[in-house]
């Protein structure tokens, strides 16, 4: 183990905090990448132009968009869960 590393996770408490770091930066940056997805997916649903199979690539961009912000914010929701359990 890293000299670092070792010198600053003494206890439970310092594992939380480090999780819930963690986990802030995943669902920021996750969050951030969902948000342009949806964007890119709506952009695409403007320039579809009634072609069907462009229709439903921007159906599935504008989903997935969103099934990885749950999938965040659950990640998140969790770490709070378990974070208290312990505390």
């Amino acid at each position: 183990m890293p000299q670092a590393l070792a010198a600053t996770i003494n206890n439970t408490q310092d594992v939380i905090t480090l999780l819930d770091v963690a986990a802030n930066w995943f669902f920021a940056i996750v969050l951030a990448i969902s948000v342009l997805g949806v964007l890119y997916g709506a952009a695409s649903f403007l320039g579809a132009g009634g072609d069907t199979e462009k229709f439903t690539q921007a159906r599935w961009i504008v989903i997935g968009s969103l099934i990885g912000a749950a999938i965040a914010t659950v990640s998140k929701a969790l770490v709070g869960v378990v974070s208290n359990f312990f505390r």
